[in-house]
């Protein structure tokens, strides 16, 4: 049996298999041999499940999986790559600390509801710290709203562009906002950049601030038009990666539940009053391509995927009870009926195994009053797929990788990228916002982190919350 180098080289392994499959079509005994071991067919799939199987794993997925850890391992530790390459420099996410805890203050545009703030260094080193950012949902007073589109609706298209309009107002007057710390440091808050989710009654923000709060700043402390709030440094809490799997089940069953677990994160995050319309459109174009994956038999037969999808759109139209759902999609639903979350604010501090050539830290956690938001940084590569319905997908390489996470309290929760990200060339900084809001008694996560073959599950300590209101 061959043995896998310290630091193997994929592209390599990826020739290997396909000098392999050359050989057997040219007829050569020895390599048509090799790949009857696995298979009757002489195909690209089948050389690499052979050439995995002679190196001593299951499967293609879980041979690129390991040799990725190598690599990434090896790039760390300064050692020398199979073949001579040359490696290059391993990624410095660098530390990051946060701060949470804080409550909402009267602002001249509405309620501002303080989320967090996550500052440090970001980038390669040597290149300095990233501004810190400051993350912040803004609700919008009726009488904001009025001054903006008098007599138009809160609701709808009138009422986005009135929420668009609220935003850049609310941008212009943050100056009334005032921010200092412990030593009566006073901070100067950016313009910020805005997200409107459409049929969405807020306006999410996000702050620089300067200068950088450092990790021994005792609280930073926000005055708006109205009311005074503090926050707070988060405590580092443990978490542990465990290694890369290769994801199981069928292309056409791994496209459709990432379908469903897309609608399902959009609905959880629109108003009632529009939920029914939306679950019906969305449901109508996935039962469709259901029905085809049927007919063009992509799904295995004894698949229970089809009828799990059929139960799941008939409670999210309204048309049917939420039994007999898989226990993660039921969870989803039951978390969907909590009033209010913990307020954690915590930090990670953890680079994630690579998966599909992405490098991921875990900078934080924060929650919002209606949801909850990993703070992350990555380097390398990332999956993209052109698919062939573009109904509902995110922008670029965020097209391939899903997030989602479940508790020790049965719940889970879907992830999708949020609207803010920065980088400077070599790491990007970006969230995930998780639907619903988390348990409040939920005490651990287990996040997982799915690219098109491979995926990998973080264990994470919540600890006690740190406060939230129930309303």
């Amino acid at each position: 049996m061959p043995e896998l180098p310290s630091c193997p080289d994929l592209d390599q392994l990826r020739r290997q298999a396909r000098e392999l499959l050359r050989a057997a079509v040219a007829g050569e005994p020895a390599a048509i041999t090799r790949i009857h071991v696995v298979s009757p067919q002489l195909i690209l799939s089948a050389a690499q499940l052979a050439l995995a199987r002679e190196y001593g794993f299951r499967s293609w997925p879980a041979l690129r999986a390991e040799a990725q850890a190598r690599r990434l391992t090896a790039i760390a530790e300064g050692q020398p790559p199979a073949g001579g390459a040359e490696l290059g420099p391993p990624p410095a996410f660098g530390d990051r600390w946060s701060f949470g805890g804080a409550g909402a203050i009267e602002t001249l545009t509405g309620l501002l509801h303080v989320e967090g703030l996550v500052a440090g260094p970001a980038g390669l080193a040597g290149r300095g710290p990233a501004s810190p950012s400051l993350f912040a949902r803004l609700v919008p007073s009726q009488s904001a709203l009025e001054a903006i589109a008098p007599g138009r609706p809160a609701q709808g298209y009138d009422g986005d562009l009135a929420r668009e309009r609220a935003a850049m107002q609310a941008v212009a007057q943050i100056g009334d906002i005032v921010v200092v710390d412990d030593q009566e440091r006073p901070y100067f808050l950016g313009r910020g950049a805005t997200s409107t989710p459409p049929g969405i009654p807020w306006i999410d923000f996000e702050f620089p601030i300067d200068p950088v709060p450092g990790p021994d700043t005792r609280w930073l402390e926000l005055t708006g038009h109205s009311g005074t709030t503090r926050l707070l440094p988060s405590a580092r809490v443990a978490a542990r990666a465990g290694n890369v799997a290769p994801v199981t089940g069928s292309a056409a069953e791994r496209d459709l539940a990432r379908s469903i677990r897309l609608i399902t994160w959009i609905w959880l995050g629109t108003p009632a009053w529009n939920r029914e319309a939306y679950a019906r459109e969305a449901c109508a174009s996935l039962l469709a391509r259901t029905a085809q994956a049927r007919q063009e038999g992509t799904l295995e037969s004894a698949s229970g995927l089809p009828d799990q999808i059929e139960r799941l759109c008939a409670v999210l139209t309204g048309e049917g009870p939420a039994d007999g759902l898989p226990a993660p999609w039921a969870g989803m639903l039951a978390a969907a009926g909590q009033l209010d979350g913990p307020r954690h604010h915590l930090s990670i501090g953890l680079t994630v195994p690579p998966v599909e050539g992405a490098i991921i830290h875990l900078d934080a956690l924060t929650c919002a009053p209606y949801l909850w938001r990993l703070h992350l940084r990555s380097a390398g590569r990332w999956p993209v797929e052109v698919r062939r319905d573009g109904s509902g997908n995110l922008p670029g390489k965020w097209r391939n990788m899903q997030f989602s996470a479940d508790d020790d309290r049965d719940n889970s929760y879907i992830g999708n990228v949020g609207a803010f990200s920065s980088g400077d060339g070599a790491i990007e900084r970006f969230t995930v916002e998780f639907r619903t809001r988390l348990d409040p008694l939920a005490r651990r996560l287990a996040l997982t982190f799915t690219g098109p073959a491979d995926q990998v599950t973080i264990d994470l300590e919540l600890g006690p919350a740190s406060g939230g209101t129930r309303g």
